[in-house]
């Protein structure tokens, strides 16, 4: 077993106040989601979903947003801390706009469920039209996209290549902002819908999430992350010291304290939804 993921002494040895704070919160919030996914292994069967009762349904695909959102920050965290002893911040900044993306998203669809469960008629029996409400959230939440599966895996690549190009070249005749979806799955919800969302109740998100975009396109600020300053001169490449990455850096641990925090409250949620719905399978 690899141990866990660590800031540097780097990082670490100067850090108090906020930035410790952020620090520690991110490692233990990794700790315990690392545990999370050892836990919760989830087996799905599409075809015996499908055909299964509508709570089970429910429950099934609670669980597995459980597991798939324990996976995803599994992984974007584990990259976010390992980058910077790495001194890999373009990682970092990818990695950060990540979690922040994944939690915007899981925070966006728990306040779309908890809406319908808050409007129940009786809080002790949900309609059938309450339930397909619930229902239509999930499959959106778990399945929602505008790439076509189904022809990537199945279709000839050259063909489905020729009808995106088609696609897209009708679309900006029309200049349309919105690109036509013909795929078998639900719309998406973009994350910028989702930001949107989260800076009704919390303004300062947009700035963290702007730090984070201007740190990842590429432009001036994705630049300053491979640069380092010495003598008076900007240095790149070769055997230059990020230092400049690393002070993005060092600010983006701290915009990301709060953000982990809403991770984990936005989990939990998810968990208690899960396990009153349908028992965890040994």
């Amino acid at each position: 077993m690899s141990p866990e993921p660590r800031f540097p002494e780097k990082i670490r040895a100067q850090a108090s106040g906020l930035l410790l704070q952020c620090i520690e919160g991110l490692e233990s919030f990794y700790s315990i989601i690392d545990r999370v996914y050892d836990r919760n292994h989830v087996a799905l069967d599409p075809v015996r979903l499908q055909n299964t009762h509508r709570f089970e349904y429910v429950g099934t695909i609670l669980w597995l947003l459980y597991g798939i959102y324990a996976a995803k920050y599994r992984e974007l965290l584990r990259n976010v801390i390992r980058s910077t002893a790495d001194e890999e911040f373009l990682v970092f900044a990818h990695c950060g706009r990540g979690l922040i993306e994944t939690t915007a998203t899981l925070r966006y669809y728990n306040k779309k469920t908890l809406a319908v469960v808050m409007a129940v008629k009786d809080p002790d029996k949900f309609s059938s039209e309450e339930i397909t409400k619930i229902i239509e959230l999930l499959d959106k939440h778990s399945r929602g996209g505008r790439f076509d599966w189904g022809s990537f895996w199945m279709s000839n690549r050259k063909d489905m290549a020729e009808r995106l190009v088609a696609t897209r070249v009708a679309a900006l005749k029309k200049k349309k902002s919105q690109i036509p979806s013909d795929t078998p799955n639900p719309s998406q919800v973009s994350a910028q819908t989702a930001i949107d969302s989260w800076m009704s109740e919390e303004p300062g998100i947009v700035l963290v999430y702007d730090f984070f975009c201007e740190l990842v396109h590429p432009n001036l600020g994705s630049n300053f992350l491979v640069m380092g300053a010495r003598d008076g001169s900007l240095h790149v490449a070769g055997p230059t010291v990020k230092s400049l990455g690393r002070s993005l850096a060092i600010e983006g641990i701290k915009f990301l304290g709060p953000i982990i925090k809403e991770a984990s409250s936005n989990m939990a949620t998810l968990l208690g939804w899960a396990a009153t719905t349908k028992p965890r399978e040994k």
